[in-house]
C-alpha cells in the first residue's frame, strides 16, 4: 500500500490522467477503510502494533485512565467554588454585622424555603395518614 500511494503524483494532474487513477485511488481508500473496526469499545486500551495494526499509545495512555485523570479534579471541583466564595467573603465583608447581613439573609431564606418545604411535606403525610385512618374505622379494621 506504501508503494501505491508514492507512486501518486503530489499536484492536482489533467483530467484524463485524474480518470485513470481513480480507480487505484477508489482501491486504496477502500484497503484503509476496510482496517477500521465498525464498532470499538471505548474501555478498552489500543492494541499494540502486531495485534490490530494499531499503534499504543504512550505508557498509561487510554480512555479509562483519562477518565480516571479527570475524575480526581472534578470531585475538587465544588470546593473550588466555595473557595472563591470564601474569598469574595474575605475581601468583600468589614465588619461583623456585614459578615451577618451577607450570610445570614441567605441562610434566612434558605431556612424559610425548607420550613415550607416541610410543612408541606407534613400536610401530605397527615392527610395520607387521615386517609388510611378514615378507611380503617369505615371498614372495621
Amino acid at each position: 500500500m506504501d508503494s501505491a500511494v508514492e507512486n501518486l503524483p503530489h499536484c492536482r494532474p489533467p483530467e484524463e490522467i485524474l480518470t485513470a487513477i481513480t480507480p487505484q485511488i477508489e482501491k486504496i481508500v477502500n484497503e484503509a477503510v476496510a482496517d477500521i473496526p465498525d464498532e470499538i469499545d471505548l474501555g478498552q486500551t489500543p492494541k499494540g502494533e502486531g495485534e490490530s495494526g494499531v499503534v499504543a499509545p504512550r505508557e498509561g495512555g487510554g480512555l479509562p485512565n483519562l477518565m480516571r485523570l479527570v475524575r480526581w479534579p472534578a470531585r475538587l471541583s465544588p470546593l473550588v467554588s466555595l473557595a472563591l466564595l470564601l474569598l469574595i467573603t474575605l475581601f468583600g465583608v468589614r465588619s461583623r454585622r456585614g459578615l451577618l447581613r451577607w450570610w445570614g439573609i441567605p441562610f434566612l431564606v434558605v431556612g424559610l424555603i425548607g420550613v415550607g418545604l416541610a410543612v408541606a411535606a407534613l400536610g401530605g403525610v397527615l392527610r395520607r395518614r387521615g386517609d388510611e385512618l378514615d378507611d380503617r374505622n369505615l371498614h372495621g379494621r
